[in-house]
């Protein structure tokens, strides 16, 4: 398992997950790669990405070696999960590598750069996230480029060709102000290939997994089924 950590693309590293991903490593017998990956603002966002490309290309060529198995999946939160569709889209079309991937789980990504109206329209008040903070790392991320601009494909998987992906789940609260990007994307993702499914966890703000919450458990509980099944019907 391929994991991105989130952490709005400006802080976090990949040791912040250990505990989550040792325990699900021990329940179900994977192995788990962390991306360490660069932080912008330091960095620009292409940095970050290439940086996730090549972990997973990494991973591609040693799993066997290292782990026992080639089997990969992959696994985002947050800024992670845009993280991983936009590697993902450069495995596609860099390495003719999408193959190589079993199925994408991303929880609450923002997959457009310009902003959906949901995110556009957030307040101070919007539950987790801030509004107006997300707008303005959105454009601190991406200095000196139009709105327009920031729809392009490189940045904002939601506007690229996602023909030729790996099945993908996307979960999302249904009160998380980035519910908007996350149906978007699975919409345009199953249209492309038929592969792509949507879970919204009722009255669940974003990070909803980490709180402990009846609703996250019973998600946990599938997400793990649904890895465990794209690894299992893995070529």
């Amino acid at each position: 398992m391929l994991d991105v950590h989130g952490g709005g693309w400006t802080i976090g590293n990949a040791r912040m997950n250990d505990s989550k991903n040792a325990e699900l490593a021990a329940r179900i017998g994977v192995a788990v790669v962390s991306i360490d990956y660069r932080l912008a603002l330091s960095q620009p966002i292409s940095a970050v990405v290439d940086d996730c490309e090549a972990a997973a290309i990494w991973t591609i060529a040693n799993a066997g070696r290292m782990f026992g198995c080639a089997r990969i999946a992959m696994v985002g939160s947050s800024a992670g999960s845009h993280l991983a569709a936009a590697a993902m889209l450069r495995l596609r079309d860099r390495h003719d590598a999408a193959g190589s991937i079993a199925g994408l789980l991303l929880y609450y990504g923002l997959y457009d750069f310009h902003g959906t109206d949901m995110v556009r329209q957030a307040d101070k008040e919007t539950l987790l996230l801030h509004g107006p903070t997300v707008r303005s790392t959105l454009c601190k991320l991406t200095p000196g480029m139009t709105g327009e601009e920031r729809r392009d494909p490189a940045i904002s998987p939601v506007y690229a060709d996602l023909g030729g992906l790996p099945p993908a789940l996307f979960v999302v609260g249904e009160k998380d102000m980035l519910l908007e990007d996350n149906q978007r994307m699975e919409a345009r993702w199953r249209a492309a290939n038929g592969n792509a499914e949507l879970l919204v966890a009722p009255e669940s703000p974003h990070a909803f997994d980490r709180m402990g919450t009846r609703i996250a458990g019973k998600i946990e509980a599938y997400t793990v089924e649904w890895i465990l099944e794209r690894l299992r019907s893995a070529p």
